[in-house]
């Protein structure tokens, strides 16, 4: 069962591979933040809230969110509570931009098209992509799967189940 998330940088062993496809976005890994782990599940009971926080309504961002819900689900047996348009006091997964992502450095339009950055700080685990619609950028949901896929242990397979 997960009982908490670790500082996530940490666990981001990364190389780029010299000469790297120039069409792929770059991947920066950087050294583990001096926090305590965020804990989502401890002991069957929910710890974290799902944040939603500042993302248009373009669809793949609502798909990712719900599968973010349930795989932490499926990995722990435990649902977490969600939130809409505002932050909880405890640990939380605080998906999209809000003032409290920006002042930890992570601003979405500025990043390129489809990026995304996972970041944490004590209590919080930021993720926060560029998302336009007019682009067809769905950042943060692309950063919610890599997400899912890095520390939630999510594969996703064909024909789905």
């Amino acid at each position: 069962m997960l009982r908490s998330l670790l500082p996530l940088f940490g666990l981001l062993p990364m190389a780029i591979a010299a000469g790297a496809a120039p069409d792929l976005q770059p991947v920066t890994a950087h050294a583990p933040p001096a926090h305590a782990p965020i804990p989502l599940v401890e002991n069957g009971a929910p710890r974290a809230t799902i944040c939603v926080m500042g993302v248009p309504a373009i669809r793949e961002i609502d798909v990712a969110v719900r599968e973010i819900q349930a795989c932490i689900e499926a990995a722990t047996g435990t649902k977490l509570p969600e939130s809409r348009g505002k932050l909880v006091d405890g640990p939380a997964i605080v998906i999209g931009a809000c003032p409290e992502s920006a002042a930890a450095g992570l601003d979405g339009k500025a990043m390129p098209v489809e990026g995304f950055a996972i970041k944490t700080a004590p209590n919080r685990v930021f993720i926060v992509g560029h998302d336009d619609e007019r682009l067809n950028s769905p950042g943060t949901a692309w950063g919610i799967a890599e997400f899912l896929e890095r520390f939630i242990d999510a594969r996703y397979y064909w024909p789905p189940q």
